[in-house]
């Protein structure tokens, strides 16, 4: 920015210099050609004169001589005329490049105001809006390790409520198998118990028979003895 000011500084001074002396020149160029318009009208006159004396007098080695004078200051008068006219077009031609100069100088100037100012706002606002994203990156961070802790939780207490209603169903599946298997164990049961008595009543129907024999053969009650007594 200074480097920006210090240039359009000085094609300003420029300018206006180059205005200055083109104006000068332009003021010295009016004023030598009215003298050299003079002067050439002069030696104009004085060359016409000249015929009027005849070669060889003083009067015409006079005039010569004045001639010759007035021809030496025309050119003279014709060279800083020449000097202030390509002067004034240097000076014309660069006021005009100056112009453009500190034109488009001014406009960076101002165009760098311009970032600047809008850098330097932006700037003080994105301290602002970075901020408040970053805070809002971590809260959405926070929240979605909350959201997948809540996941977590909820698939869990699915799980302890799919597991505790399974085992609900098995405690009541395993209730009713018992319930609904008794009366078949019952009747298995029965069926041994009838088997038994079955049994005991061939093996009492044996002994009997074993005592009658025996009673026969040997006139001996087996019955009568504690060890062999039977109630029916």
């Amino acid at each position: 920015m200074e480097d920006i000011k210090a240039q359009l500084s000085s094609v300003s001074a420029r300018k206006d210099e180059a205005f200055k002396v083109k104006e000068e020149s332009a003021k010295a160029l009016e004023k030598l050609d009215n003298d050299l318009n003079g002067l050439e009208s002069e030696l104009s006159r004085e060359e016409e004169l000249l015929e009027t004396f005849v070669n060889g007098t003083p009067e015409h080695a006079q005039q010569s001589q004045k001639i010759s004078d007035l021809r030496a200051e025309v050119e003279s008068v014709r060279g800083r005329r020449n000097n202030a006219f390509v002067l004034f077009q240097s000076k014309e031609k660069f006021a005009a490049e100056l112009e453009i100069h500190e034109r488009t100088q001014m406009k960076l100037r101002d165009n760098h105001r311009m970032w600047i100012t809008s850098l330097r706002s932006d700037t003080e606002e994105r301290m602002v809006t970075f901020k408040s994203r970053l805070e809002a990156m971590k809260a959405m961070a926070d929240q979605e390790v909350a959201k997948q802790l809540d996941d977590i939780g909820a698939a869990i207490d699915q799980s302890n409520v799919e597991y505790m209603a399974a085992s609900g169903y098995a405690s009541d599946r395993a209730r009713m198998e018992k319930i609904e298997k008794q009366p078949e164990r019952v009747a298995k049961i029965a069926k041994v118990q009838a088997a038994q008595a079955e049994a005991i009543q061939k093996i009492r129907l044996r002994e009997k028979k074993a005592i009658e024999d025996f009673k026969e053969m040997y006139g001996i009650d087996p019955t009568e003895s504690s060890f062999f007594h039977y109630e029916e």
